[in-house]
């Protein structure tokens, strides 16, 4: 997944007035301001009620839900001609907390995920929060990537280093 094809895919959505949440790689390096490495997709945060019309809006760019990789009406996969979308769907509570699932896992994007900004290509996107980024990168078999964006976001933010982040060398 091209800078550029990130690019195309956020301003289709904004132009029909859909608002997604930039998450996963492509989200720190928004919130970086800069692209550290390859991605393979594209992870996106979006409200329940746009869902329909950001499958059409794909669909029309040739882009086909993957079957198999879907795990629920939550959380699913748009395939193109060489790249992926990666669908995380929320709706949010009263509190601004964006459930993500069935209400009853009780599993959600807290109110302090949204409202942050970055940057890709000169492009000011919406990502996930710099501290929910290194949150959800908890609880899972990190890749050596996920250790570099990880330590990448702690120094750009200041923000504290998990226990679970060793030093790399």
């Amino acid at each position: 997944m091209t800078a550029d094809k990130v690019i195309q895919i956020y301003s289709l959505f904004q132009q029909s007035a859909i608002t997604v949440w930039i998450d996963g790689g492509w989200g720190i390096d928004a919130l970086l301001g800069q692209q550290t490495r390859n991605h393979s997709d594209l992870d996106i945060v979006i409200q329940v009620h746009d869902v329909e019309k950001a499958i059409h809006i794909l669909q029309e760019k040739g882009y086909m839900k993957q079957a198999e990789a879907n795990v629920g009406d939550h959380n699913f996969v748009m395939i193109g001609d060489t790249d992926q979308i990666d669908f995380h769907v929320i709706c949010f509570d009263d509190d601004g907390k964006g459930i993500y699932g069935p209400p009853d896992k009780n599993v959600f994007y807290p109110d302090y995920a949204f409202g942050h900004s970055g940057e890709i290509k000169g492009l000011t996107v919406n990502c996930i929060s710099p501290q929910y980024q290194l949150e959800s990168h908890s609880g899972y078999a990190l890749r050596p990537c996920d250790f570099l964006d990880t330590q990448r976001l702690c120094e750009e933010f200041q923000l504290p280093v998990p226990c679970w982040l060793e030093p790399l060398s």
